[in-house]
């Protein structure tokens, strides 16, 4: 059975790496755990460890793979190696990672059904970071509200996460309650 995440359950999260993690689809897990809790604690593993970012996909991937049956669960992780931006996306359904460096995403916040939407987002160096963080939002509450008047169930939630990455860190610029650094 398909279960949809609530508007307070954390979706994006970051890596003591600077590295951001986020995912979009069920809930819920074969056996009954969360989603986004098992993430999470697979987030916590990774900070004791120095992995790559492709190492840290495959990590997370492997673990709820076999947990997740019919009901996928896409999942996108990046980060700057060797002061290259690196964006990797997978989904438990698929064999392969696939390798979206070269796509002009501004932020990892763009995930679930407004993946989308990723190719209208302007250019990194037309707006400043202000402008592409309020773009986001503007971007995910028109989602939102154009899910309430579709047969779909209401998957997005008008409030989102942002996480800003850059060569020198990864920082929140908007976060529900639960968001934290998983030190």
């Amino acid at each position: 059975m398909y279960t949809t995440h609530s508007d307070f359950e954390q979706k994006v999260f970051r890596t003591n790496n600077g590295h951001a993690i986020a995912l979009a689809g069920n809930a819920k897990l074969n056996d009954g755990t969360s989603t986004n809790d098992t993430v999470y604690k697979l987030v916590k593993s990774i900070n004791r460890r120095k992995l790559t970012i492709k190492q840290e996909i495959e990590l997370v991937k492997k673990d709820i793979s076999a947990k997740t049956g019919d009901n996928p669960v896409a999942l996108l992780i990046a980060g700057y190696e060797n002061g290259k931006q690196v964006i990797l996306k997978t989904d438990t359904r698929e064999n392969s990672i696939q390798d979206v460096s070269n796509e002009d995403i501004a932020v990892i916040g763009v995930m679930g059904v407004a993946e989308r939407l990723i190719r209208i987002v302007p250019p990194r160096d037309t707006l400043c970071e202000i402008d592409v963080v309020e773009y986001i939002k503007f971007l995910n509450r028109t989602v939102a509200k154009m899910l309430e008047f579709s047969d779909y169930n209401p998957m997005v939630s008008e409030d989102c996460d942002v996480l800003v990455i850059t060569e020198d860190n990864a920082r929140w610029k908007t976060s529900l309650r639960r968001l934290d650094s998983l030190r």
